[in-house]
């Protein structure tokens, strides 16, 4: 969503502080975690505030509901690879959104280069996928990621464009029972 209305506000030093520390802790900016605190107030109290959260087409490619494992890797900064087990959860040419439990934990950040790996079924092997972490979400169970590829070879597109169609088309005509 384009941000392009900007807000300041005056705390305490004190408040400051331990925003920063709550946001770090969220690995998060302060500026994300004070957008996903008011986010949550506002839809706790049933107020809309996503002007094109019906709009299904201001994203470049649609989302489809899948229930994949994979692995995500990334490299820390001290250059030790950290890999975690997770579920992408829903899928597009563009991205994946993916979840793993919390207490599983490396420290993604926004704009980490990540690697998904991942099988797609009828596809002859595991897909790596390179990815960039634009999304992080946290609650008390897990954590969900919001991936979009980088740099993603025609071969690979293809595969998940295929995956994707034969998804759709399953969801779309269900089965009829007699």
């Amino acid at each position: 969503m384009r941000k392009d209305k900007i807000f300041s506000l005056r705390l305490t030093a004190g408040m400051r502080e331990a925003l920063g520390v709550a946001a770090r802790r969220d690995r998060r900016s302060i500026a994300s975690l004070l957008e996903k605190i008011i986010a949550d107030y506002l839809s706790h109290e049933g107020i809309q505030w996503e002007k094109d959260a019906l709009d299904h087409n201001r994203r470049q490619y649609p989302r489809s509901d899948v229930s994949l494992p994979a692995r995500l890797t990334i490299q820390q900064a001290s250059g030790v690879f950290e890999e975690t087990e997770a579920l992408i959860e829903n899928m597009s040419l563009g991205g994946s959104y993916v979840t793993y439990a919390d207490g599983n934990s490396p420290p993604w950040m926004l704009q980490s280069s990540i690697r998904l790996t991942v099988h797609i079924p009828d596809a002859p092997g595991s897909l790596e996928l390179d990815c960039r972490a634009v999304r992080i979400i946290r609650d008390e169970r897990r954590v969900g990621v919001g991936l979009q590829y980088v740099g993603v070879g025609r071969e690979n597109l293809n595969l998940i464009d295929r995956f994707l169609h034969r998804t759709r088309v399953n969801s779309t005509f269900p089965s009829h029972v007699s």
